[in-house]
């Protein structure tokens, strides 16, 4: 009786598993040795994290991952850090001003438009420090740091 195609089994096959650790040390040293040859990609990922990081609002969670894991080198540190600083300011002014609000129609749209000026201000020098990374400038807050490129 002949057995069809779908019920063939495939040959067992045994493993030699020196040969496999070896393929796979030579796989894990040419891995290495492309992430070498490219220092370009690191650099382009390691900016396109500093910007994850002076994203408003939702750069917070990369820039505590790193101020709190202290994982990095300095400039990624220092953003994070600024990052951090700005989202806190905000927080603080944004909350404060909404705690004002009372009764008076007046006061609550006063509040209203402070809140407002205040989230522009934020995602403007979030901007404008995104703008500081992309010439190589340091990236600090207004008056806080010196115009001298990062060396």
């Amino acid at each position: 009786m002949r057995r069809s195609k779908r019920n063939r089994r495939p040959p067992s096959r045994s493993i030699d598993w020196d040969k496999f650790e070896q393929n796979s040390d030579r796989s894990n040293r040419a891995d290495a040795q492309s992430e070498n040859d490219s220092p370009s990609l690191s650099k382009a990922y390691k900016k396109a994290y500093l910007y994850a990081c002076l994203m408003p609002v939702f750069g917070f969670v990369p820039a505590a991952m790193t101020f709190i894991g202290k994982r990095g080198d300095r400039q990624q540190r220092e953003v994070s850090k600024v990052s951090l600083s700005l989202l806190v300011a905000w927080l603080l002014v944004y909350a404060g001003s909404g705690a004002i609000g009372a009764n008076p129609e007046g006061v609550q749209v006063t509040s209203q438009l402070i809140q407002g000026s205040l989230s522009s201000l934020y995602f403007g020098i979030s901007v404008w420090l995104m703008y500081r990374l992309a010439k190589g400038k340091q990236v600090v807050l207004p008056g806080q740091g010196q115009d001298e490129p990062d060396k």
